[in-house]
């Protein structure tokens, strides 16, 4: 856990610092900024909400509270990988595998 949420913050850092031009139509959203925090205001509050719940009370409830506010997260962020720069796409598809494995490893038992 005390890896995920700092590795988490610099994917959507890195996301937000290379994103593709305004114009570019590489999701639907295009690949701007703007877009970018649109979609994903709402799925970071959540998974900043879920996180501090689960950080102060670890039960099970808020451990899968925060692991599904962590897929959500990931899953809105993947409709960007288009975004990440000519040949960092699949680095960044790595980085939401990488992050999506280490999601399913913490036990909320």
């Amino acid at each position: 856990m005390k890896t995920f949420l700092p590795f988490l913050f610099l994917l959507f850092l890195a996301l937000a610092i290379t994103g593709c031009g305004k114009d570019d139509p590489a999701t639907p959203l295009g690949c701007n900024s703007q877009a970018f925090g649109e979609a994903l205001s709402n799925v970071i509050m959540r998974l900043g909400d879920a996180s501090v719940l689960y950080a102060n009370d670890q039960t099970t409830a808020n451990c899968n509270a925060y692991k599904q506010a962590s897929r959500d997260y990931i899953n809105e962020i993947e409709q960007f990988a288009d975004c990440a720069g000519f040949g960092d796409t699949e680095e960044y598809r790595n980085s939401l595998r990488d992050a999506r494995f280490e999601l399913d490893t913490i036990d909320c038992q």
